[in-house]
């Protein structure tokens, strides 16, 4: 662990930089759910072992990503001979502040080795950021993307919320069906 820590100090110290990091998925391990819930497990067996995976924490880094908290565009990759790691924000705070998350795998055997969220309960790394991060990486590598994707902006997609809504009431006649009379 303390090895891990030690290759990446540079990169842990500085979330925010993104020098030297890319957006590649190439290389990525095919890891699964879980791979994540052993690793959720593991970590609660260390830190305190009367404590169970938390569905709490599930069920909120779901909601995290139905509700685009993860900022897609702040995801970066990095790689070396065995590890992958990766690194993003998540925006889901009460205080309104932003949780860099950064988290560590094996390419061989799709381990996560190290997990870490600026969330009080992310220290650890098994916080509901770390689950979202970690859930949206296991998404991209099932739809064999080869980079991150790319988030437009809220402004650069279409309208949806004045879309007015047809509910079947209504049968809309072609225009070349319609007869049209004069008022008597």
């Amino acid at each position: 662990m303390r090895l891990l820590v030690q290759t990446f100090k540079n990169d842990f110290n500085n979330l925010s930089q993104s020098e030297g990091w890319s957006k590649t998925l190439e290389n990525v391990p095919a890891f699964t759910m879980q791979d994540i819930n052993t690793y959720v497990n593991k970590i609660n067996i260390i830190h305190n072992s009367k404590s169970k995976a938390i569905k709490k924490h599930f069920q909120r880094g779901e909601q995290f990503i139905e509700e685009n908290y993860i900022d897609v565009n702040s995801v970066h990759t990095k790689q070396n001979d065995d590890l992958f790691s990766i690194k993003g924000v998540c925006a889901a705070s009460l205080k309104k502040k932003d949780r860099w998350i950064f988290l560590i795998l094996s390419k061989s055997t799709a381990e996560i080795k190290f997990g870490y969220c600026q969330c009080p309960a992310g220290k650890a790394g098994t916080c509901s950021h770390a689950y979202a991060l970690l859930k949206m990486l296991a998404k991209w590598v099932i739809d064999r993307l080869p980079i991150v994707p790319v988030e437009k902006a809220c402004t650069s997609k279409p309208c949806t919320w004045s879309i007015p809504q047809s509910r079947g009431r209504i049968d809309k006649p072609k225009i070349s069906d319609l007869e049209i009379k004069s008022p008597p």
